[in-house]
């Protein structure tokens, strides 16, 4: 048996772990939140901007968090038609918020509600003018003491390090408050599909869990998509760092065609995340590029691409917009990601928790406290 199986059937004796029962409750999470009160608390800070005249949004949070807001972003700009930017909360807080926030809805994204940059943001915009909007799913945290509208998903907390369930929960949220500015009525029902489709995703098990084994090889990692797909991007690679460990990029498709193509040769796996839209062909030769380098190469999407020597995780939806595929997309990303990390002999839980060099380097940063005054 060879070093590669060993570690292959060690991995996977973990199964299920905390993380992989996220993923599970994802469908249930995302169809409670819309059917809910937290999603009519989302409807109404959507109507509130629309009341307020808000012409400019800020999404911003760490981490995960993050590439949510990143989503919110798109969402703002699509079905509100307002001017809508994402950021890292400590560069927005210490390099681009400055002056009266009066039209602007800053929209912090924290899961636990206690990341003290995304804090203290919020804290700054509520009182610089801003219409503030803290999205977390603890709802008696720091940052929700800052919004004046408090979303969550009705979920909870998420008992692991590395957060699936809850950026797929928080995307929807600013979907839904995002349709809600205009009273849009064909996206909230095509919100609705969301939770019966999310559940038919979990059906690509087996076949993430072949294809993750196949390629578990590969030692670096290089995942592209473009427009909404770019936030899966960032995210899956986010996902291989922290739960592998191990080097993963996460490339919008563009900037991946300058440049980063050079990299590409054969021990290198290439992830393709995309549905039909501008981005979906420059994926493609993304993609292509790589099984001609020799790379190995899977596509995640809703409408497989005919490309040879590419592996193809075909996501069962038709008939959503490219904007709501994020999460759609995001459930085989996260079980292609976690049966890789069990394939590499690794605990998607752990978060190097059980390395002790680790664990002392991590204890030599001082704990963050910012001032709230």
């Amino acid at each position: 048996m060879s070093s590669l199986d060993e570690k292959t059937q060690a991995g996977m004796a973990l199964h299920p772990t905390g993380q992989w029962r996220c993923i599970q409750e994802i469908p249930e999470a995302v169809e409670l939140f819309l059917k809910g009160e937290a999603g009519q608390r989302a409807i109404a800070a959507g109507q509130e901007i629309a009341k307020r005249c808000i012409n400019r949004a800020y999404f911003f949070g760490s981490g995960t968090s993050h590439f949510a807001a990143t989503a919110g972003a798109y969402a703002m700009i699509e079905l509100a038609g307002i001017d809508a930017d994402y950021y890292e909360a400590f560069e927005l807080l210490k390099y681009r918020m400055g002056g009266p926030m009066d039209h602007i809805a800053a929209v912090g994204c924290s899961h636990s509600g206690g990341t003290a940059v995304t804090v203290e943001a919020q804290a700054l915009a509520r009182k610089s003018g801003a219409l503030s909007i803290a999205m977390t799913d603890i709802v008696d945290s720091p940052l929700a003491k800052y919004g004046e509208f408090v979303i969550d998903s009705g979920s909870g907390n998420e008992p692991v390090g590395a957060k699936t369930r809850s950026f797929v929960t928080t995307v929807v949220q600013e979907y839904l408050m995002a349709a809600a500015v205009r009273d849009d009525k064909a996206a909230i029902e095509e919100l609705n599909r969301l939770p019966g489709l999310l559940k038919d995703a979990l059906a690509l098990e087996e076949q993430c869990k072949e294809l993750a084994v196949k390629h578990a090889h590969c030692k670096n990692i290089f995942i592209v998509g473009g427009g909404p797909a770019w936030v899966n991007a960032q995210e899956l690679a986010l996902k291989f760092k922290e739960c592998a460990p191990g080097h993963a990029e996460g490339m919008e498709v563009e900037d991946a065609l300058h440049g980063p193509l050079a990299m590409l040769q054969p021990g290198v796996l290439v992830v393709g995340i995309s549905t039909p839209g501008p981005s979906y062909d420059k994926v493609a030769d993304v993609m292509k590029v790589a099984a001609a380098c020799g790379c190995s190469v899977v596509s995640i999407s809703d409408v497989p691409h005919r490309i040879e020597n590419v592996d193809n995780i075909k996501a069962p939806f038709r008939g959503i917009r490219e904007l709501f595929a994020v999460p759609l997309l995001a459930v085989p990303m996260y079980m292609f990601m976690y049966f890789s990390v069990l394939a590499r002999g690794s605990n998607p839980d752990a978060y190097r928790k059980e390395d002790e060099a680790y664990r002392k380097a991590r204890a030599s940063i001082a704990p963050v406290h910012y001032s709230l005054n």
